[in-house]
């Protein structure tokens, strides 16, 4: 039985899923357990398989080569397929660099029944974890970006990720997903968290002021310059406005 075909017949799934106690929240295995540490067990056709990978391939049919299993709840024994996520496996599994970072990060981690809240550092609303980056130096990492290459793969070169959750202290990894520039700007913007306008801390004008300034430039009396000196900012930024390339938000009343 390979993975990539897996199907079980109606009688077998039935005492699979007997097996299984559900909760609101996990979904508990109460029959055999193997290994160390202790998973779920179930024996299909003289063959005993870990039963929160059973129940994935139920879910979805197959598990890519080169992947496994996991649990986003840290329930060891939770087989419910919503708690379930696939993770590339990269380097030695009992890698000790990595089982150390595991456990730093998991004591910073609150794990609610929703979110994986950072308890850490945190920057402007994210988490930061401080991880080494040779001769004895550490660097300030975003926690959710170390939480999933943790469990989830390596991110791959000018990639972000992204929440699902909405919530930036956020770290479990099934709330987390990989996104371009693009894609996490229209995922910000579409959750109501790009700032603009006097929003912004960073902003040197007012909506009024960039009005007046679309004013005066229409007109095509005054140079960039002129206008800048007035407002005390840069010919740069007045040329910006003037092109709509910034405050596109603000528009003149009719």
């Amino acid at each position: 039985m390979s993975d990539s075909a897996f199907h079980l017949d109606a009688d077998t799934e039935a005492r699979f899923w007997a097996k299984v106690e559900k909760t609101n929240g996990c979904w508990n295995w109460t029959a055999a357990r193997i290994g160390n540490p202790l998973r779920g067990a179930f024996r299909v056709r003289g063959k005993m398989f870990h039963a929160h990978r059973l129940s994935f391939l139920l879910a979805h049919g197959s598990i890519p080569a080169g992947y496994n299993v996991f649990r986003s709840c840290g329930n060891q024994f939770c087989i419910r397929p919503d708690h379930l996520f696939l993770s590339q496996l990269t380097g030695r599994p009992r890698d000790s660099s990595k089982s150390t970072t595991m456990r730093r990060f998991m004591r910073l981690t609150l794990k609610t029944e929703t979110c994986w809240l950072w308890t850490g550092t945190r920057w402007r609303g994210y988490g930061a974890i401080k991880m080494p980056i040779g001769e004895g130096r550490w660097r300030a990492r975003p926690a959710h970006r170390v939480s999933y290459q943790l469990f989830r793969g390596e991110i791959p070169p000018g990639m972000f990720v992204c929440h699902r959750c909405d919530n930036p202290s956020c770290v479990r990894p099934d709330h987390l997903f990989l996104g371009t520039s693009a894609e996490n700007t229209a995922d910000a913007a579409l959750k109501g968290r790009m700032r603009r306008g006097t929003e912004s801390p960073g902003a040197k004008l007012t909506e009024t002021e960039v009005i007046d300034i679309r004013r005066r430039m229409s007109g095509g009396k005054e140079t960039v310059y002129e206008v800048a000196a007035d407002y005390r900012v840069s010919p740069s930024l007045i040329s910006q406005i003037q092109r709509g390339r910034i405050w596109r938000h603000v528009q003149p009343a009719p």
